[in-house]
């Protein structure tokens, strides 16, 4: 169990990546992809105290969480799709 905890598993990260795909999806079809970005730009920063040193400023920054859900979307759209998604499926079933 610490193994795992340290090291991760290569045969359950395909599983994680479509629950993490699954979600994400629908939390951006639920909410629309583009209100996130707004609500960083007019809501979360604005909000933000002002005064901060840079280090701090990040800290604060990093902790929204429309800030993490952006994270997470460039980090999926990066990884590609995962071996238990259409994508995948799609792509082995094309002719090349």
């Amino acid at each position: 169990m610490i193994s795992f905890g340290l090291l991760g598993s290569r045969e359950l990260e395909q599983y994680a990546i479509l629950l993490v795909r699954v979600a994400l999806g629908l939390f951006f079809a639920i909410s629309g992809a583009n209100k996130l970005l707004v609500a960083i730009l007019t809501t979360a920063l604005p909000a933000m105290p002002k005064g901060l040193s840079p280090p701090n400023w990040l800290d604060d920054f990093l902790y929204l969480p429309e800030v993490l859900y952006v994270l997470f979307f460039i980090w999926l759209i990066c990884s590609g799709p995962g071996r238990l998604s259409v994508d995948y499926w799609l792509a082995a079933t094309l002719p090349r």
